[in-house]
C-alpha cells in the first residue's frame, strides 16, 4: 500500500469510527489531587480507572466532542491542534477499538508474512 493509499484509508476508517471524537478521556496527572477530581467527575458522570502506570484516567462517553455531527467533525479542515496529533494507536482505551490500529497491525502482520484481512 503506498503512502498516499494508506492515508486515504485511514482517513476514510477514522470518519467511520469516531470513537476518538465520542469517547473522551481526561488523564489525571496530579494524584494528590485524586480525591478532589475523583469527586468533580463522578458528579459529571465520568468514571476514573486506574492505569497500569500508577495513574488515574476519567472516562466519559456522555459528552462527544460537540464538533461531532452525524456526519464527522464540522471543523475537521480547522480543527485544533490536539485533535491533529492524535493517535488511536497510542491511547489504550482506544486502541483495541481503533479501526485505524487494526489496519495496521494487519498490516504489520502481512508484512512479517501473516495473512492480511483488513476486514476485521
Amino acid at each position: 500500500m503506498t503512502k498516499e493509499e494508506l492515508s486515504r484509508e485511514k482517513q476514510k476508517l477514522c470518519k467511520e469510527c469516531l470513537l476518538c471524537c465520542k469517547l473522551l478521556v481526561v488523564y489525571i496527572q496530579n494524584p494528590e489531587r485524586l480525591t478532589e477530581e475523583r469527586a468533580f467527575w463522578k458528579a459529571r458522570g465520568w468514571v476514573l480507572q486506574d492505569t497500569s502506570d500508577n495513574g488515574f484516567r476519567i472516562v466519559t462517553d456522555q459528552f462527544p466532542c460537540p464538533q461531532l455531527t452525524p456526519f464527522g467533525c464540522k471543523i475537521y479542515a480547522a480543527r485544533p491542534i490536539i485533535c491533529q496529533r492524535y493517535s488511536g494507536l497510542a491511547d489504550p482505551i482506544i486502541r483495541g477499538k481503533c479501526k485505524w490500529n487494526k489496519l495496521v497491525l494487519n498490516i504489520l502482520k502481512s508484512e512479517q508474512g501473516e495473512t492480511n484481512d483488513v476486514s476485521s
